[in-house]
């Protein structure tokens, strides 16, 4: 198991030459780590939805419905800098599978926004050349668009792209799931 330290060190990279960002991460706070909760995301200040958007695409094809990323509303917004861990697994988790976000929000389920499963899908295909959720939705509880839905994200195998879509709040279904985070 990596400790944060060289997972820090792999976003300063990743911030650099993915986004010509040179990030400070020495007055990160980083949350105490949970069994299971092995992977770091790290975002840092001033990073909106369709610059991470953008960058996916350039990095390994993405297309998106709604066409705005900047208009979603997230739970931990990016005027801070700060670093989540998630489950160390390919597919969204399984435990929230038949979840919908209302479900997520009644049961105080902390989700993965959707700038953080991009910078994720960013991280990963990096790593390993391979992409995230290949037979499933990650349900990105912690975003809403405008009217109030909630988005989501894969891998489109035929598309070849990472594809960012909506669901309703109300939505669910077995390969539609969220990732928890430690914040």
């Amino acid at each position: 198991m990596e400790d944060a330290q060289s997972r820090l060190q792999e976003w300063r990279t990743l911030y650099l030459e993915v986004f010509s960002i040179e990030i400070d991460t020495s007055e990160l706070r980083i949350p105490k780590r949970v069994l299971g909760f092995n992977w770091l995301i790290v975002v840092t200040d001033g990073l909106t939805p369709n610059k991470v958007f953008e960058a996916t695409k350039r990095l390994c094809g993405a297309g998106r419905y709604p066409r705005d990323l900047d208009s979603i509303t997230s739970i931990r917004r990016t005027d801070k800098a700060y670093a989540i861990w998630v489950r160390d697994r390919v597919e969204a988790d399984e435990e929230l599978k038949r979840k919908s976000a209302q479900d997520l929000k009644r049961e105080s389920v902390n989700c993965i926004t959707l700038e953080e499963r991009m910078l994720l899908e960013i991280w990963y295909y990096r790593k390993t050349g391979k992409h995230l959720d290949l037979k499933s939705w990650t349900l990105c509880a912690g975003s809403l668009d405008l009217n109030g839905d909630v988005l989501i994200v894969c891998w489109d195998g035929v598309g070849g792209r990472v594809y960012v879509s909506w669901e309703f709040p109300s939505e669910l279904a077995e390969n539609l799931r969220a990732r928890q985070v430690v914040s």
